[in-house]
């Protein structure tokens, strides 16, 4: 018997953020950094691992508004993001890839996700970028199998 390895990939993997140093104090500066402190994280980060998409979602509850220094975050984030992923298409050899699927990163963008009242189950109305939609469709929506997701992009 030869040495195989089996690859066995999964969509969903633990999140390993805190898992390791930042040097971005260094990078960016302790002001800036303590701003975002401030701001808050990106609520979310959905990737598909087997597909590379990913995407940055704000989640909303109680029909909640963003506010403006948040707002203000978001549009920087995307906009970085954005504008990596125009460079990334005129130059696909330098693409990042998952190093397990080897599936190439792609950003498709930053999502609000919001509802009525705390979550999908207790909400008569879910929103994805101000489009009313319904439970159903939030799972393969943000399993990102596919890109169908742009179609609720701003």
């Amino acid at each position: 018997m030869g040495l195989q390895k089996k690859l066995n990939y999964k969509k969903t993997e633990s999140e390993r953020s805190f898992y390791r140093g930042s040097n971005l104090k260094q990078v960016m500066g302790e002001d800036i950094v303590s701003k975002f402190d401030y701001i808050g994280p990106i609520r979310w980060i959905f990737l598909n691992y087997c597909t590379g998409y990913f995407i940055f979602v704000e989640e909303l509850t109680n029909n909640s508004e963003i506010r403006s220094d948040r707002l203000e975050f978001i549009d920087t984030m995307n906009k970085i993001f954005s504008e990596a992923e125009q460079y990334f298409n005129s130059a696909p050899k330098e693409r990042p890839k998952n190093p397990k699927s080897l599936a190439e990163y792609k950003y498709l963008g930053y999502y609000r996700l919001s509802f009525s009242n705390t979550n999908p189950d207790n909400s008569a109305i879910i929103r994805l970028n101000d489009v009313e939609v319904e439970k159903s469709e939030l799972t393969p929506l943000l399993n990102l199998d596919t890109d169908e997701i742009l179609d609720y992009a701003v």
